[in-house]
């Protein structure tokens, strides 16, 4: 564990804030804290009062609170108060039937995806590992 965590912007904005705002949480591009597995805009620096104009980190490595335990290189998302977490492993179940198929021309389509995003939306990968809820970590961000 590092003994001091410095974000490392590369690039910072401001947004007028649609509600309070806590610091080192992800921020969504309405000004409210990130809902569960939503997109961030960036990660919020000082924490303001609703109305107030937020410095956002959209860019760069950014100290965030985290919301649970988190292994260092793994990818986050945000839970549902902006906190950093853990994202789950996508996964998709194809049903096999009773007869078994031993070629995809006598099957047809398998399986088909559709669409472009995922269920939850990696902000970033995380630089420190967290144990619990309420510790700080660095991330390296990946904004939607």
């Amino acid at each position: 564990m590092v003994d001091v965590l410095v974000s490392r912007p590369i690039l910072e904005g401001t947004l007028k804030a649609a509600a309070a705002l806590t610091k080192r949480r992800f921020i969504d591009y309405a000004g409210n804290h990130c809902a569960l597995g939503e997109a961030a805009r960036g990660v919020s620096v000082f924490g303001v009062a609703s109305g107030e104009y937020e410095t956002l980190i959209e860019a760069g490595i950014a100290v965030i609170e985290a919301g649970g335990a988190v292994s260092v290189g793994g990818a986050v998302v945000a839970d549902a108060n902006g906190k950093a977490i853990a994202a789950t492993a996508l996964a998709a179940t194809v049903d096999s039937g009773v007869t078994t198929v031993t070629s995809s021309a006598a099957n047809g389509a398998i399986i088909t995806v559709a669409g472009s995003e995922t269920p939850q939306i990696i902000n970033g990968r995380a630089l420190d590992a967290a144990s619990a809820d309420g510790d700080f970590i660095r991330v390296k961000l990946i904004m939607g």
